[in-house]
């Protein structure tokens, strides 16, 4: 194996720092002391540092025109503030509860809600409107978690962005840079919903905004 083999080897199973160096935010020359000793077990022999940082130099090339390619993708982002959200025991009797609670909401155009099952759990996510409804229908010793002031970003894709290739990691790893942290995360065939603290709401907003204009649509 070679030098160069050996980098791509290294990158191939670590995606955020393939994105960094994409992205001309990574020090070359510190990660190539870091994987130095991987490299060497990898080729077999003693390796100069300058040649890992060669081979990296040529691997953050050829990442950066990888990612010229344009993707066909419109899109649409609308955000939602007044969000509460809530897990509570996935039981039979709450199961009902749930699904009566949903026949109430869903002829609300203005409401947000979301609930999805897991083995053991309910998450309910909902505008803050309902959230005395829901604590009426719910036992206090159900509740597993909960959360108040989020609020929702929805961005909404004119085709199917579920089988374009690294649309969430991207988006993810663009809120992560700009220190957002997320709650809850939805998709569907042509959706994807972002669940933040409201006060991180502006700026998650305008990560999000800066990934659809310049690192997806352009530079994915």
């Amino acid at each position: 194996m070679t030098i160069s083999q050996a980098v791509k080897e290294i990158l191939k199973d670590n995606t955020v720092i393939s994105q960094m160096l994409s992205e001309n935010l990574l020090s070359v020359s510190t990660y190539s002391r870091r994987i130095k000793a991987k490299v060497e077990s990898l080729v077999g022999k003693s390796v100069n540092e300058s040649a890992i940082v060669m081979a990296l130099r040529r691997a953050e090339e050829e990442a950066r025109i990888r990612g010229k390619r344009k993707i066909d993708l419109e899109y649409e982002m609308m955000m939602k503030s007044s969000i509460f959200d809530m897990s509570i025991k996935n039981t039979g009797e709450n199961s009902i509860k749930i699904m009566e609670i949903l026949k109430e909401v869903r002829s609300d155009s203005s409401a947000f809600f979301n609930f999805s099952l897991s083995q053991e759990e309910i998450n309910i996510t909902l505008s803050e409107k309902y959230r005395a409804l829901v604590a009426e229908r719910i036992k206090e010793c159900d509740i597993i978690s909960r959360c108040i002031n989020l609020s929702g970003i929805t961005i909404t894709f004119s085709g199917n962005f579920l089988e374009t290739p690294g649309v969430i990691y991207l988006a993810l790893s663009r809120l992560a840079r700009d220190g957002v942290n997320i709650t809850e995360i939805f998709s569907t065939l042509n959706e994807l919903t972002f669940i933040i603290n409201s006060a991180d709401a502006a700026r998650a907003y305008s990560a999000l905004e800066s990934f659809l204009l310049s690192d997806f649509i352009q530079d994915i």
